[in-house]
């Protein structure tokens, strides 16, 4: 007879943590299967002597009182098991013109672009003041749709600035208040947090986590983003959850419209009242359920939704204090161009050489490595399928023997190293660890189709209300994490987990529980029980 449980979650990204964290602390028997040997998805470390790499996370978004990041950390217990470090200036913007100095503070932040660009002031505050009504008016949706104080035929007449900015792409909602193409560049710096340019991004995707930063901060924790994790995964622990790691789900049982239980490719079988999978999507319902087992019309939408990009990052351990040399940002963002289009073609085409970056300096507000040294990291977007999948023609096993991925491999390490040491001269000369991520590591550890790093492609269609529910047409299968709402982020992660808890409460305790977020045609946003 299978082990029962209250509560299995399918995947220890901060996703399926958040949720397992709130349901354990909540008394619900919580069982979570992860298929590698650390918590955390992309929130995790890996280690190279006494050198500790962040594998993903920048910057945490709302983790002042007031901010849904704050509000996560709270329902989950980690609120104080975590010292942050504020980012102020949040980062910096480099382009041939100019470096604009992106203050978390917002009306520091209005000041210095308006110092660059005084023609455009009465346009900045302008874009600033709609920028804050649309955030301020989407938080206040999410939070009367989940208390239930809103009927939805009010919402159009009530919040008509939130239905704007989540049905607009970011350049729609930016033009009737700026059009000088070094102004968009700089305030849509960041665009690479998202993963497309603003004629494409979602606008709530970008206006909602900017709000976040610069009206509740921006964050990094000590210890990295494996410090979250393992926060969340003492709570779990403590509250009575199990964790398992090295333990692939490959089937979710389904019995008349319902789930029952899952098995792992080694061959653990476990049964519960309710199923999270923080797993990715596309494969949870194709593979893990089975199509047998969902409407003709959800699938079909299903197969027409789009992947994010994926990610190349160099990672150095470099004997040098760069602080002390006066690299002293914790995030620097490079582009040529200063223009979000043409650096997006060059992503496509995999031109390194040309190809924004983000360098981040870890040492600037943790303590990752030795005295005396530093952390280092290089990211660029990066598509899947360059130069046929990254020379593996799709065949990924053994993908690290290929001499053709592995030249390739280095091509990118290279030019991005040499990018950097463009800012950071002779910066090649103090590597004591250097090692280079492509969009399939990020497929072998997280087992995210094409290396997505931000869940479905955050564009117009596919974010916010275009994103798949949390609940799915398995009354008692939820979803969390970057595929679902809100997307990609590991705040918004933590946010999805904690949502996917409260949701899995309402199916187990049989209460009528409303989404935060407004219905699609494929899903549900309140609870037949």
């Amino acid at each position: 007879m299978n082990e029962k449980y209250d509560v299995i979650v399918i995947g220890a990204g901060l996703g399926g943590l958040a949720a397992a964290a709130r349901l354990a602390r909540l008394g619900k028997r919580v069982l979570v299967l992860e298929h590698h040997s650390v918590p955390g998805g992309y929130a995790h470390e890996f280690r190279r002597g006494k050198f500790r790499f962040d594998v993903a996370l920048h910057a945490l978004d709302g983790m002042a009182p007031g901010g849904w990041g704050y509000d996560a950390m709270k329902q989950t217990g980690i609120q104080n098991r975590l010292h942050l470090h504020r980012l102020d200036p949040f980062y910096t913007y480099r382009t041939p013109e100019r470096d604009v100095t992106v203050h978390a503070d917002i009306a520091q932040y209005e000041n210095e672009l308006i110092r660059h660009f005084p023609h455009a002031a009465s346009g900045i505050r302008a874009l600033f003041d709609a920028s804050l009504r649309a955030f301020l008016q989407t938080r206040r949706l999410m939070q009367d749709r989940a208390a239930q104080r809103i009927p939805d035929e009010l919402i159009p007449s009530r919040y008509g600035d939130a239905l704007a900015v989540m049905s607009q792409s970011l350049a729609e909602f930016m033009a009737p208040y700026v059009d000088d193409p070094e102004v968009i560049g700089a305030f849509t710096a960041l665009w690479g947090y998202y993963g497309l340019p603003p004629s494409q991004l979602n606008a709530a995707t970008f206006v909602m986590p900017w709000g976040s930063y610069h009206l509740t901060g921006a964050y990094y924790p000590q210890g990295g983003g494996q410090a979250l994790s393992r926060a969340l995964e003492a709570v779990i622990r403590e509250n009575g959850g199990t964790i398992c790691y090295q333990q692939t789900v490959t089937k979710i049982y389904v019995s008349n419209e319902r789930a029952t239980g899952v098995e792992t490719a080694k061959g653990l079988r476990a049964d519960a009242d309710i199923i999270i999978a923080n797993s990715n999507a596309p494969d949870t319902f194709m593979k893990l359920v089975g199509r047998e087992h969902l409407p003709s019309a959800f699938v079909e939408n299903l197969q027409t939704l789009t992947p994010s990009l994926a990610c190349a990052v160099l990672y150095l351990g470099v004997e040098r204090d760069l602080v002390k040399d006066g690299w002293n940002y914790h995030e620097c963002y490079v582009s040529e161009t200063n223009d979000p289009e043409t650096d997006y073609a060059y992503v496509l085409r995999g031109d390194w050489a040309h190809t924004p970056i983000g360098i981040s300096n870890y040492s600037a507000a943790d303590n990752p490595a030795p005295e005396g040294s530093s952390v280092l990291s290089i990211f660029t977007l990066a598509p899947m399928d360059y130069q046929n999948q990254w020379g593996t023609g799709g065949v990924l096993d053994k993908y690290g023997k290929n001499e053709t991925y592995l030249k390739l491999k280095r091509k990118v390490g290279e030019t991005l190293l040499a990018r950097a040491e463009e800012f950071i001269p002779g910066l090649s000369t103090a590597i004591k660890y250097q090692e280079t991520s492509t969009p399939l590591t990020n497929i072998r550890y997280s087992l995210n189709p094409g290396g997505a790093i931000y869940g479905f492609a955050q564009n117009v269609e596919q974010a916010y209300a275009g994103r798949l529910a949390h609940r799915t047409p398995i009354a008692n299968l939820f979803l969390a994490g970057a595929w679902t709402f809100p997307g990609g982020g590991m705040s918004a992660a933590m946010l999805s987990g904690v949502e996917a808890a409260r949701l899995a409460i309402g199916r187990l305790e049989n209460k009528k529980v409303s989404t935060m977020f407004m219905p699609t045609e494929f899903g549900q946003t309140e609870e037949t029980l």
